[in-house]
C-alpha cells in the first residue's frame, strides 16, 4: 500500500528584533555611504541628508507594521466568520441511527 504523506506548510513572517530594526533604520547602507563620503567641506549637507533618509525609513517601517497588523486583524475576523458560518454548523450534526437485530 502507498503511504500517504501530508505536507505541512508554515508561513513565517519576517519579524526582526526592535534593536536590529532600529539599527537598520538609523544606520542603513545609504547612510553609511553618505557618512563615508563626508569630509570637512560637505558634512553639513550630508548629515541632514542622512537624517532625512533615516526619518523616511522610519515612516515606511511604521506604515508597514500598521499594514501587517491590519492584515492580521482582517484575516482573524474572516477566519472566525468562515468557521462560524460553514464549519461549526456541520460539526455535530444529529443523525438518526436505526438498527434492527435479527
Amino acid at each position: 500500500s502507498r503511504t500517504q504523506t501530508r505536507d505541512i506548510l508554515e508561513l513565517d513572517m519576517w519579524n526582526p528584533p526592535i534593536l536590529a530594526k532600529n539599527l537598520f533604520i538609523w544606520f542603513s547602507p545609504g547612510q553609511a555611504v553618505l557618512i563615508q563620503s563626508a569630509n570637512a567641506s560637505n558634512w553639513y549637507y550630508l548629515f541632514p541628508l542622512s537624517l532625512t533618509i533615516g526619518l523616511q525609513l522610519r515612516v515606511v517601517s511604521t506604515w508597514y507594521e500598521a499594514l501587517v497588523k491590519d492584515k492580521q486583524v482582517l484575516f482573524g475576523q474572516m477566519y472566525n466568520e468562515y468557521n462560524y458560518t460553514y464549519v461549526h454548523p456541520r460539526l455535530n450534526v444529529i443523525k438518526c441511527d436505526k438498527v434492527t437485530a435479527t
